[in-house]
């Protein structure tokens, strides 16, 4: 019998990426991570954190909405939440 790895049925870990009042924060599993002053640093925290539960063989999503470059406006279908889905032996997919 070949022994079953219990990190291939696990949930995949969840961060959240936030802003508000100009200030921005990472949940991981619905519990404060972190604050930052600006979103790229927000998500790159959220990215890292994402990167090291793969490392561990586990599975994680970060879910944000996207943000406009500088001076840009989004369309109207791209300012809804996404997802970055990372997942061990592959490169991390965008929904």
């Amino acid at each position: 019998m070949t022994p079953i790895d219990a990190t291939a049925f696990a949930a995949p870990r969840r961060l959240q990426v936030r802003g508000r009042a100009g200030v921005w924060e990472v949940i991981r599993d619905d519990r404060f991570y972190g604050h930052y002053m600006g979103h790229a640093a927000a998500f790159a925290a959220a990215e890292a954190a994402a990167l090291a539960i793969v490392a561990k063989g586990g599975a994680a999503d970060i879910h944000f909405r996207e943000q406009a470059q500088a001076g840009a406006a989004l369309p109207i279908a791209a300012s809804g939440m996404r997802t970055m889905e990372f997942r061990p032996g592959s490169t991390p997919v965008v929904r």
